[in-house]
């Protein structure tokens, strides 16, 4: 089983959420500023006590915002 599971084939496994951190440091923000002012604008999800932000979602966010400015 570990053999299908190794480190390199984990790495390529497509991923469809960010964490706040991970989605913070995409778009250039602090992850306080990021859940203050974009987190309550976007769809995530709670998983626990763990926010996850879909990529799509992110990035239609983004789109949006552009088009604004």
């Amino acid at each position: 089983m570990s053999e299908l599971l190794s480190a390199n084939s984990v790495s390529d496994v497509p991923r469809f959420c960010l964490s706040v951190f991970e989605a913070a440091k995409s778009v250039g923000l602090s992850e306080k500023h990021f859940r203050e002012e974009v987190l309550p604008h976007i769809p995530h999800l709670r998983v626990g006590r763990r926010i996850v932000i879909p990529v799509d979602g992110l990035r239609a966010w983004l789109s949006e915002q552009s088009r604004k400015n």
